[in-house]
């Protein structure tokens, strides 16, 4: 069950955090790992690595 409301509250409140705004590359990089890690929940809750989260999520593992 996807929960898009949830997750964009998420990136915003952080964008507004701490009196700093976060550039749009790093919102979004930051969403795809938040799918992609939610997404390897669901289906695959033992291969929680940097790497297969990274690739899920189509970045590279040092972006991750």
């Amino acid at each position: 069950m996807k929960h898009p409301g949830r997750l964009l509250l998420t990136v915003k409140n952080e964008e507004q955090g701490a009196g700093r705004c976060m550039r749009r590359d790093a919102v979004r990089n930051r969403r795809k790992l938040l799918e992609a890690v939610g997404e390897a929940l669901r289906t695959e809750p033992g291969a929680m690595t940097i790497a297969v989260i990274a690739e899920r999520a189509n970045l590279s593992p040092a972006t991750a």
